[in-house]
């Protein structure tokens, strides 16, 4: 008895199932790529825009760090302002919470010892 071949057109079959799977394993990696890459960037915008809008705010109030933060695509989520004292300007110490896309970062600033 002879063995019986596989017919040609099953090899191609197995090739295109191969081809059609290692395709989607592609895609998702690529997607989970980006997704990683946009919370990874979204993150270093929160903070230097976190540390800018409170930089602000000590400098020349909650005005001026509004505007830091729209410009930056911040939206302050969180603000505390407090006078640590006596003098002319009086200390100020500032700490805000700011969102950049789905990320949150923090940041104090002050302009006393």
């Amino acid at each position: 008895m002879r063995g019986r071949r596989p017919h040609v057109r099953d090899r191609g079959a197995v090739a295109l199932l191969v081809l059609l799977v290692t395709l989607a394993v592609s895609g998702l990696a690529l997607a989970a790529t980006v997704l990683t890459s946009e919370v990874l960037i979204d993150g270093g915008r929160a903070r230097t825009a976190a540390d800018a809008v409170a930089l602000a705010g000590v400098l020349q109030g909650r005005p001026a760090a509004e505007r830091i933060a729209s410009d930056n695509g911040a939206v302050i989520v969180s603000w505390r302002s407090i006078v640590l004292g006596p003098g002319d300007p009086p200390p100020v110490e500032v700490t805000v919470e700011v969102r950049v896309g789905s990320t949150v970062a923090s940041a104090r600033a002050t302009n006393g010892p």
